[in-house]
């Protein structure tokens, strides 16, 4: 049976952050166990301030399904 680092391997290749930006979506996505989604949080980290996105995976409570619900409840409750 591989290992979780060949499995990232496999899903997403060979990533290496390039940036602080990126190394945070990229921890995110591991601790929430959702590595095969990794593009979806660097686009997110792109677009929105970091603490914003740890707000998030706080809020998310470690369910990755909350994630994006609270990224964008928090993203709408910011704006005016």
């Amino acid at each position: 049976m591989p290992g979780i680092l060949e499995q990232m391997e496999k899903s997403i290749g060979h990533f290496t952050p390039e940036n602080v930006t990126q190394f945070t979506a990229f921890q995110i996505a591991r601790k929430l166990d959702d590595i095969p989604r990794l593009h979806k949080y660097l686009i997110a980290a792109d677009r929105y301030p970091l603490a914003t996105l740890i707000d998030a995976y706080k809020g998310a409570q470690c369910q990755r399904d909350n994630f994006l619900s609270n990224l964008k409840r928090i993203i709408n409750n910011a704006q005016p």
